[in-house]
């Protein structure tokens, strides 16, 4: 199973995803964690699973469906974001995959435990 990490470790709020990414390889070595830039063209599948910055949140949360997302407005190209990418793929009849979503400004130990627990189910 393969564990995309989206973040910017540059910019506090958004860097938890990548930052994670040392622990969690400890604590589920049979999973890949790769960090991923979500302007790319990610290859994956309804297996994969999506560790990304959630705005609105209070709690590491899985999301299964798009319905869960409240949907942003773009407003040109370098607003394109991952909500558009997978309702693109939606489209397209692509299966969704599953998103596990930490909160902005959440503090380390709190995320890698809500993210422990959430991978845990998938084991």
């Amino acid at each position: 199973m393969i564990v995309f990490c989206l973040g910017n470790p540059r910019v506090l709020e958004d860097s938890l995803p990548v930052k994670l990414i040392p622990e969690l390889q400890i604590q589920f070595p049979g999973m890949e964690f790769r960090d991923a830039d979500p302007t790319e063209s990610l290859e994956f599948d309804q297996n994969s699973i999506i560790l990304d910055t959630v705005k609105g949140i209070s709690q590491v949360t899985l999301f299964q469906n798009l319905e869960d997302f409240q949907k942003s407005r773009s407003l040109g190209v370098h607003d394109y974001d991952l909500y558009l990418d997978l309702t693109l793929r939606a489209k397209l009849g692509e299966a969704m995959v599953k998103i596990i979503g930490i909160p902005e400004n959440y503090k380390f130990a709190a995320a890698l435990s809500g993210v422990t627990r959430v991978l845990s189910g998938f084991i």
